[in-house]
């Protein structure tokens, strides 16, 4: 296969699965399932957002993209119970991702990788750059957070700093 050819196969296989991933979100009943969440949650009582924050957390251990959770927390549970929810969640599920890329992966990775440059360049640079690189990455849109938190346990970079800087 040429290269032009493999270029076309990646960008249409990429424009396929968007296309596919947007026909089936119209096609879902979204307002249905709020509901239905809200009402499941309501039923919990006050442990409607600890329940909400645990399924946050394995969300974003399994790379499921947090966005319409984050929003359903919101229509369900108000502007600062759903932000305090979907902040614990999200920050203690990309603590669990890093810990179990930083202890059940890195040391693979790492064998690996001391032959490549870039890699330890990159390693590098988080470890001197820290928090800052941490917070410009979190900024950059090309890289989803439940991603990064896996990409970061890879590096050298100080679990505390990595937490402290996702929150």
């Amino acid at each position: 296969m040429t290269q032009k050819t493999a270029t076309i196969v990646k960008w249409s296989s990429i424009a396929i699965i968007a296309i596919s991933v947007l026909l089936l979100m119209r096609a879902l009943p979204m307002d249905q399932l709020t509901k239905a969440l809200g009402e499941w949650t309501d039923r919990l009582g006050v442990w409607g957002p600890v329940v909400f924050a645990l399924v946050y957390i394995v969300a974003t251990v399994c790379l499921v993209p947090g966005s319409l959770l984050t929003l359903a927390a919101g229509a369900i549970f108000g502007l600062w119970i759903g932000f305090i929810t979907v902040s614990f969640g999200s920050v203690i599920g990309a603590a669990l991702a890093f810990l179990i890329s930083r202890y059940v992966v890195r040391s693979k990775v790492e064998s690996m990788a001391k032959s490549n440059e870039k890699f330890k360049a990159i390693d590098e640079a988080i470890d001197e750059g820290g928090w800052k690189i941490v917070g410009m990455l979190r900024l950059y849109p090309a890289i989803p957070f439940n991603l990064q938190n896996y990409l970061f346990g890879l590096t050298s970079i100080k679990f505390w700093q990595y937490l402290l800087t996702s929150w």
